[in-house]
């Protein structure tokens, strides 16, 4: 058995968070609240220190300095080497083939967003057709449609339908995500049977009242 721990959205809230002792640790972006430097060394410095055997990130929209300053970027990840960091890639954990992505649907301009509209349709086709077959744990910052997607006004689905539509075509084991902070939750089940966990941590006043979630695999 694997003991897996998901957090998303701590905004630079982390060392509020309490995590517990497990073998893989996984957060699904958004772990800044404005990507400046010194919030990303923060995290990443609690991050490490977290009980865990391996820890495994990726960005988020909010995480403007690990799309628009790669150089910063590459130096703050060497400097971590023992973290995991996913953006289009993935990794093999306790036999667990991960694969990370940070993009999101267009929202304010901010970090790893991509267009909507005719356009966007193949911009998002381009990111997730990479997701290979055989993924076992999806990571995205953003949810799939109509899964754990909800804003807070319920009339919005943020969720992108390509995504959904990749997820339905490789059947991953499970697939975690954040974003939407006030759809925090597990099992989504429009697209089973991949399970679904929206592991936002702060809710919408941004404050990290979410526990992380465990999910033994």
């Amino acid at each position: 058995m694997t003991l897996l721990c998901f957090i998303s959205d701590t905004h630079n809230k982390h060392r509020k968070v309490v995590v517990p002792e497990c073998d893989i640790l996984m957060h699904c972006g958004d772990f800044s609240a404005m990507g400046r430097h010194h919030e990303t060394g923060d995290f990443l410095s609690w991050f490490r220190k977290q009980p865990a055997r391996h820890k495994v990130f990726i960005a988020g929209n909010h995480d403007i300095s690990f799309e628009r300053d790669p150089s910063f970027k590459n130096e703050i990840l060497k400097e971590y080497g023992d973290l995991i960091y996913l953006e289009e890639s993935g990794a093999e954990l306790e036999g667990i083939k991960i694969w990370g992505s940070p993009w999101t649907p267009y929202f304010h301009n901010w970090a790893f967003n991509f267009r909507e509209g005719k356009s966007g349709h193949f911009q998002a086709e381009a990111h997730w057709k990479r997701i290979p077959e055989g993924t076992n744990i999806l990571l995205t910052h953003g949810p799939s449609h109509d899964v754990l997607d909800l804003s807070h006004n319920g009339n919005y689905r943020a969720g992108c339908r390509e995504l959904s539509q990749r997820i339905v075509q490789i059947k991953p084991d499970l697939h975690a995500f954040g974003h939407v902070h006030e759809a925090y939750g597990e099992n989504g089940t429009s697209l089973a049977p991949t399970y679904c966990i929206n592991a936002s941590t702060c809710d919408l006043k941004y404050q990290p009242v979410n526990p992380p979630i465990l999910v033994e695999a």
